[in-house]
This record gives C-alpha cells, structure tokens and sequence, in this order.
C-alpha cells in the first residue's frame, strides 16, 4: 500500500489518496498557544483497503472522530474496537464520550453530559494483533495490560515469598509491587507491539535484544544487557503463567476473521510494524464478509 501526499494549496491530483487541511478555527486546540501544523487527514480509499489516518496535535482532538465512529451504523451485536496508548488515556476519553453519547439535549442543542459508554472494547497497542483474529482471540485476553498487570504482580509476589531478590530492585525503584507491575506491564505491551521479533525470540528462550540489522543490513544478534537480564526472566515467569502465546506469536497464525471496524487513537506515532499490521488487518475480512475499516 502507499500513499501520496498533497499540499493544501495545490491542486489535487488524480489520485484516491488525499490530504486535507481543516478550516481555520476548527479543532479543539483553536485558539491555543501550542506549537506545530494544524491537524490533517490522510484518506486512503480502496474497496479493498479502506484505511483513513488522521493525524492531530493532543487527544483532545480524537473526541469528535471517536463519537463519529462510535456513531456509525454496523451489526447491533458488534463491539466496536478502540486501541488507545495508555489507561489514563482509556480513562480520559471514555469520560468524554459519556459526555456527548446517548447524552440528553440540552436547550440550546447541545449534549448535557449525562450520557454512557457501554459495550466498547478498549485495548492497548501491544494487543492489536489480537485483533487480526476475532476467533483466535479469548474473551478475556491474558496479555491485556489490565489483566498483563495482576499476573505480574502475582509473579513477583510468588518471588518474594520464596526468597528471591532477582526483582527487588525494580519493585523498590517503582515504590511497590503494584506500582512495579503496572509499569512492568506497560513496558511489556510496548515490547509486543515495538518489538515483536525481539519477543519471538524470547518466547524461544533466547536472551537477546534483535533481531536487527547490522551497518551492512545483515540481520543479526544482539545480546541483551546484563542490567535487562531480570526483563527476560520476569517476562518468561510471566508467560508460563498465562499459557498463551504472546501477541506477536499469536499475530503469526492469525487468518480471521477481523472485527468490522477498528479505531486507533491518540497514537504519537506509528512503527513499521504498527503500519504492516494495519495493513494486514485493512485487508482481511470479516464476519459480514466485507473488509475491515481502520481509522487512525
């Protein structure tokens, strides 16, 4: 897939990709001292790959676009998929989206804030494979960071208990258990979605840091930091636990189907990986037969 970008003041080629500038004063930042270009969208239209990148300068701006999504008519059984960076960020926008959804109208036509939020999945980027297959995927999945959080915490409990300081530094460094694992997890679901070659190799026991490409383009090894060695014992101890392929391993026999339609938002960035798998998952079908439709 590849994209073709236009300048605002230039006339528009013939061309299904398209870039567009909002009018001036639009956007939740208007007004505001923050620096940088206004937000834009890049559409890509395809029967094949409907995929539209949007991109903005603070969440504050993916308000509109996600009650537009969450707005759009599909299958009343389906659960609408929205990946977000953070759980602050996951906390922030579904108070938004209660403010504006299913909300009373007020007297001079707005939403009065009193609305809901229900039948929403939010997940994390490092769970976004899990998304290329509906069926592939449990109902709860174990590598979601809120459920990725309690199992790491009960692993570093069950160390403790036995006497072993392999993560006591990272526990103290945090300022507790809990605090530790939340933050371990976050690093985690990073690591799935930043690097998944690095975590195929660890799910093969292989304590290295690539593969990546050397100043010749070779792939190659690079062993992981003996400061990071207690990253790669948690993160085995953790994956005994759950019993489940990691994403990226699970990303590898994914077939389908793909949810209807998926939302990522509040992304600051995208990674090679990140942008294949949209891809992948622009292109794969779904329950209804038709391809899914991806919003970034």
């Amino acid at each position: 897939m590849s994209f073709r970008w236009t300048a605002p003041d230039r006339p528009r080629p013939a061309t299904d990709a398209r870039a567009v500038r909002p009018e001036a004063g639009r956007g939740a930042d208007s007004g505001s001292h923050h620096p940088g270009p206004d937000p834009f969208v890049l559409h890509y239209d395809s029967p094949t790959m409907p995929l539209s990148i949007r991109y903005v300068r603070s969440l504050a701006d993916v308000v509109e676009p996600t009650v537009t999504f969450l707005s759009q008519t599909r299958d009343m059984f389906a659960t609408p998929r929205i990946v977000v960076p953070t759980a602050g960020a996951k906390a922030w926008l579904a108070a938004k989206l209660a403010e504006k959804l299913g909300a009373t109208e007020g007297p001079d036509g707005k939403p009065m804030g009193d609305g809901i939020v229900a039948n929403v999945d939010f997940s994390y980027p490092g769970t976004i494979s899990s998304l290329i297959s509906e069926t592939a995927r449990p109902e709860t999945d174990p590598w979601d960071v809120d459920h990725l959080t309690f199992t790491i915490l009960e692993v570093l409990e069950q160390e403790s208990l036995a006497g072993s300081s392999a993560f006591k530094q990272a526990v103290d460094r945090a300022g507790g258990p809990l605090l530790a694992a939340r933050r371990i997890a976050d690093r985690f679901d990073h690591y799935h979605f930043r690097r998944p070659g690095m975590i195929l190799e660890w799910e093969q026991g292989r304590k290295v840091l690539s593969p990546e490409a050397d100043a010749s383009g070779n792939l190659g090894e690079r062993k992981l930091s003996p400061r990071d060695h207690w990253q790669f014992d948690l993160w085995r101890k953790v994956r005994a636990t759950i019993g489940e392929p990691s994403p990226p391993a699970r990303e590898r026999t994914a077939e389908g189907p793909a949810p209807e339609a998926v939302l990522v938002a509040g992304l600051q960035g995208l990674s090679l990986h990140q942008i294949a798998l949209l891809e992948r998952l622009a292109t794969m079908p779904t329950k209804q037969e038709s391809t899914c439709k991806v919003d970034v």
